[in-house]
């Protein structure tokens, strides 16, 4: 079902995109005659983010012909025209970065692309575990995660802190927040006088039940945002860990079975065995693209956007946005949202 034709791979050195090019390599060598490309970014100027040692190693034990580029968008480019196309602001996603890598998958005369996006909501779900087992009555499953997440390293109180976080309610939590001096706001200075966050209202006992679906909530407008890059770029984007059998045989295991492993997807690494190169099942760090982003910082259309916009939105302070864009100092998270907020603007010019 996710390959209609000669395909490539958008191959990373974690477990997601080996696991998915492990199974479609030899199913399209039988299929269409021919190997499985594989495409990856790699970043040499950034060595904290290049997987290339890990991405070479998969290709070779899987036979893939590999291809590698260093990515050349970045996050807000072409931003007005991507918003007309959409007809509306997107989150979170980099539109300019992923037609950019569709595009170059076309050019090697591929136009059906296999990713292994999307694996963490099938798979790794489980912040609220530890409480779902206690409150199910499953107190020896419970006692035996418990121990194993100290056996991984896990300190007591980090423990004891995700079992409260899941069991106390909304309003407990915000009361220890507040004891404690902390707010948990998560948002930009800038964001000023702008209501906290609405409570989710779920119950304790159905906090892990609700996470095991958090894929299905929310917007629709960033998968909308995927499958028009895609369509414009005339390429086939297949994701098969969104693929319902497989959302459906990972929804009926028990959660003492799918999460048994308290490592970091686990029981997928375990499934993988032998299909894909121990060095990377048995990976323990995860590479971060922190300073990748930071370099794609274009300080010039942030201000294009936001120094003077046409429009003025509640709860902004553009006079503090100024001055950040004018140190050329921003965080991480800063960046996040003022990438969000400039393609608000973009959308707001159109009227």
């Amino acid at each position: 079902r996710a390959r209609k034709g000669p395909s490539a791979v958008s191959l990373s050195g974690g477990v997601d995109s080996p696991a998915v090019a492990s199974y479609a390599a030899p199913a399209h060598m039988e299929m269409h005659g021919g190997s499985l490309l594989a495409l990856s970014y790699v970043y040499p100027e950034h060595p904290s983010v290049d997987e290339s040692a890990y991405i070479e190693l998969v290709a070779d034990r899987l036979g893939l012909p590999l291809h590698t580029r260093e990515p050349m968008a970045r996050p807000t480019d072409d931003l007005a025209e991507w918003v007309r196309l959409f007809d509306s602001p997107f989150p979170v996603v980099s539109v300019a970065e992923s037609a950019d890598f569709y595009g170059w998958t076309t050019s090697l005369g591929r136009n059906v692309l296999v990713t292994g996006e999307w694996a963490e909501y099938v798979t790794e779900m489980s912040p609220h575990l530890l409480a779902h087992l206690l409150l199910s009555g499953r107190l020896r499953e419970a006692a035996g995660y418990a121990r194993r997440q100290r056996r991984l390293g896990r300190p007591i109180g980090t423990v004891t802190r995700r079992l409260s976080r899941s069991l106390l309610s909304d309003r407990a939590l915000a009361s220890l927040r507040r004891i404690a001096g902390r707010s948990g706001n998560k948002r930009p200075p800038w964001i000023v006088n702008a209501p906290p966050p609405a409570p989710s209202g779920t119950r304790p006992r159905r906090r892990w039940l609700e996470d095991q679906l958090a894929f299905f909530q929310g917007s629709g407008v960033l998968l909308e945002a995927h499958n028009v890059t895609a369509a414009l770029c005339r390429i086939d984007v297949r994701r098969p860990f969104a693929d319902i059998d497989v959302w459906e045989a990972f929804l009926g295991l028990k959660a003492e079975v799918k999460h048994g492993d308290p490592a970091r997807k686990g029981l997928l690494r375990k499934l993988l065995r032998g299909r894909v190169p121990d060095e990377i099942l048995d990976r323990r760090d995860k590479t971060v693209f922190d300073a990748d982003l930071f370099s794609k910082i274009d300080y010039e259309e942030l201000e294009r956007w936001l120094i003077s916009p046409k429009h003025r939105l509640a709860w902004i302070d553009y006079e503090l946005v100024a001055d950040s864009l004018r140190g050329r100092s921003l965080d991480l998270l800063e960046f996040m949202w003022m990438k969000d907020l400039c393609a608000a603007h973009a959308f707001l010019e159109e009227w």
